[in-house]
């Protein structure tokens, strides 16, 4: 592993700032030039059609780059070393996004007048999903088959210009491969080292099978994912998050393989190590203070028909992941009540170990709440989760996870106090009438909760529409009919995934600061309209002051039951909210002509979003951190895990289409066994909750780990969708991990 670590870094190195490396340069240069030839001649083709001749002068003009210590084919040198397919880097937005898109989020008065309270993108052009169940079953050459059943029929000439462009792409892909194969009969002529030989000779002959082929051995398996995974990141110019459900995807072929003698046990754990250790090389994760690469992995779960999948695949993946101290790529462990006991104690063992990398999915929920937003159950029972925690149903679904986050503390802001002197500048005439109102004089505490609901219906309402407006045109800016091919109903619609032409095309509307809007409308109500120890305006004053000479106050109010104490009250004015926000999400529709559904994770938006909101009625102050996700609040002390595990599952995420996400500190003392943690882990499949992230690590081994970072060097945390070292975090991320919740029961 450190010849391969050696050798990977050697060339990364050259790969992070490529404007200064001439070869890169040199190939895009000929790119372009050779495709501002065919634009000049064929100034009337589409933007597919351009895309698919991008693909074609990719194929031709690219050099491979082989790595000898690898038995793995990818890398074509066309995107920065830290890009996993971001437009904003890859080659082909460079030459291919309109203008009025690319940068729309920073320049558009109208975006930018709601950017306090709603942020993001335009078009999600990352959190992607491969079909790899279609690339296993029929390989590349399956799908041209397909299109070619598709050009036979009486299609539009806007289809058939689709599936044109997209036989033509996908040639193109196994012209890559074959390019692959024919670099590594060069260097054989020249390599006498035996293990190198024999990588050399696998890629030989695989890269002329795979992708074209579907996979017949374990290893081919592996080949396929990563080479599709990366080179369709490098053509198409999108993130290709997941690297699919391994366990599922490769289970048989090993056993298979294991039977027919072609390969041990070591050896598979070999390649998965291999298979794993690239992308931290690539994100220089040991030394990044933030080696976010967007990879996950998804594991266990069920299959199409319900049963459950856990295999020495899952096993094998699990100790390598350990074993190599990796953060990335992420973990994400669907589970569920049948989910085998040995694979539960697997993990919870791992997470003893101190090996916080895990996101846990609840099945039974999640599967419910898509069937419930319009999927199939077969198809939902294929659902991955991917750059964080995005449900995507594999094959089917382009959904666009994170590309809209919505602050709804600062809506409850500009309720209770108005809009300041310094925002009144940014309202468009676009966005006035939608702009939040501020409430004087309310009666009762449903007069406060209609006011502050209609506010957010009102601004979720005109976010949505301006990325709609902006997103019917992504289509002519970066179709990607490579990755739309391996999705179902692209090709047979004829329609890039972009348009629509996917089975499934939700968008995702991502409500930040759940647990800071409940506590502060229960405050509200049992402050100013049950107890009546202080009226409405002086409230409104005491937070536009920043709590000023009110700390008394602030304290009574922060002594109130809380989200996450398993208070009744508290979660039944949960679980309204949540239902009353998802019933409205539900409304909207996107560019792509289905609904937005509602998500209830943050990433690290908590944090930047703390920054617009002045102090709420909850007690928290100014610029405090928001709550993230569905997890309770840090303005005052949880005590018990288990509580806020029941404050969670009061509310009806079983509806939802998105995705919510609990983290917990477990209880670090002597009392946390495998079995207890296993046993945490399946109660949590009982709730209504999507997704927890868990972390086994005390306050007081962070500290030292402050002081002696030295001696802490492989300490990892779970934080907001991403595991990192510890002591490469940034002093102020690393505090801000302190100011969570550590559960002592």
């Amino acid at each position: 592993m450190k010849k391969l670590r050696k050798q990977l870094t050697e060339y990364y190195d050259t790969m992070y700032d490529v404007e200064r490396n001439e070869k890169f340069l040199k190939v895009r240069n000929d790119i372009y030039t050779a495709m501002d030839a065919y634009k000049a001649s064929n100034p009337n083709a589409s933007a597919v059609n351009l895309k698919s001749e991008l693909h074609l002068q990719i194929a031709n003009r690219f050099e491979p780059v082989l790595f000898d210590e690898l038995p793995f084919f990818y890398e074509m040198g066309i995107k920065p070393a830290d890009c996993w397919g971001s437009p904003m880097l890859g080659l082909p937005c460079a030459w291919g996004v309109l203008p009025e898109l690319k940068n729309a989020n920073i320049n558009d008065p109208d975006i930018v007048a709601f950017d306090s309270f709603a942020c993001g993108a335009v078009f999600d052009t990352d959190h992607h999903c491969l079909g790899y169940t279609k690339l296993f079953e029929t390989g590349i050459l399956g799908i041209i088959e397909n299109i070619k059943y598709e050009q036979k029929k009486n299609n539009t000439k806007e289809k058939q210009d689709f599936l044109a462009a997209t036989e033509k792409s996908c040639n193109a892909i196994i012209k890559i491969a074959e390019k692959f194969s024919l670099e590594a009969e060069k260097q054989l002529v020249n390599c006498q080292d035996e293990a190198k030989r024999g990588n050399l000779l696998k890629i030989q002959n695989t890269a002329k099978r795979i992708p074209a082929n579907p996979p017949a051995t374990f290893y081919e398996g592996l080949c396929m994912i990563w080479f599709m995974r990366e080179v369709t990141a490098s053509v198409e110019g999108i993130g290709i998050s997941l690297l699919g459900r391994l366990d599922k995807l490769l289970g048989s072929l090993y056993v298979a393989d294991l039977k027919a003698g072609n390969i041990t046990r070591t050896e598979a754990k070999e390649l998965i190590k291999r298979f794993l250790s690239i992308t931290p090389i690539k994100f220089k994760a040991r030394t990044s203070n933030w080696a976010d690469s967007s990879t996950c992995i998804e594991l266990g779960g069920c299959d199409e028909n319900g049963e459950p999948i856990f295999n020495e695949v899952t096993k094998m993946v699990i100790e390598a992941h350990e074993e190599l101290k990796l953060t990335i790529p992420k973990m994400n462990c669907r589970i569920a009540k049948n989910s085998p006991k040995e694979y539960l104690d697997i993990l919870s063992t791992s997470l003893l170990n101190g090996h916080n990398v895990y996101a846990f999915y609840n099945d039974s929920a999640i599967i419910e709440a898509l069937v419930n937003n319009g999927k199939s159950l077969k198809d939902a029972r294929n659902y991955v989760n991917g750059g964080c925690q995005e449900t995507i149903v594999e094959g089917t679904e382009h959904s666009a996870g994170v590309y809209l986050y919505f602050n709804m503390p600062k809506v409850m802001d500009l309720t209770l106090n108005g809009v300041l002197e310094d925002e009144r500048s940014y309202k468009t005439p676009k966005t006035e009438n939608y702009y939040p109102k501020q409430l004087l004089n309310p009666k009762t505490f449903e007069d406060v909760y209609n006011a502050f609901f209609n506010n957010i219906k009102n601004a979720a309402t005109c976010a949505t529409f301006l990325r709609t407006e902006y997103g019917k045109n992504w289509h002519k800016s970066n179709p990607c009919p490579i990755f739309s091919s391996t999705l179902e109903g692209c090709v047979e619609n004829g329609t890039d995934y972009t348009a629509g032409g996917a089975k499934y095309n939700r968008s995702t509307f991502c409500a930040t600061g759940l647990a800071t809007i409940i506590d502060s409308l229960y405050a509200i109500k049992t402050a100013v309209f049950d107890e009546g120890f202080i009226t409405y305006d002086e409230l409104c004053d005491a937070t536009r002051n920043n709590w000023q000479n009110n700390e008394q106050l602030r304290l009574r109010l922060i002594s109130l039951p809380k989200y996450g104490q398993a208070n009744p009250e508290v979660d039944a004015l949960a679980s309204r909210f949540v239902e009353d926000l998802n019933n409205h999400i539900n409304t909207l529709s996107n560019e792509r002509g289905e609904q937005f559904q509602l998500s209830m994770f943050a990433y690290n938006y908590y944090s930047a979003a703390k920054f617009f909101v002045n102090a709420t009625p909850d007690g928290r102050r100014r610029y405090d951190y928001l709550s993230q996700g569905i997890s309770p609040s840090r303005v005052a002390p949880m005590q018990s895990a288990l509580d806020a595990f029941n404050s969670a599952s009061s509310i009806d995420f079983r509806k939802t289409g998105g995705i919510n996400v609990l983290d917990v500190n477990l209880p670090y003392n002597s009392a946390m066994s495998t079995e207890v943690v296993s046993s945490i882990i399946r109660a949590f499949t009982d709730g209504n909750s999507h997704a927890v992230q868990m972390n086994y690590v005390s306050k007081e081994q962070l500290l030292e780990a402050q002081k002696h970072p030295e001696e802490y060097s492989d300490l990892i945390v779970r934080m907001c969708g991403l595991s990192v070292y510890f002591v490469n975090l940034s002093k102020g991320d690393q505090e801000e991990f302190l100011s969570r919740n550590f559960y002592t029961c």
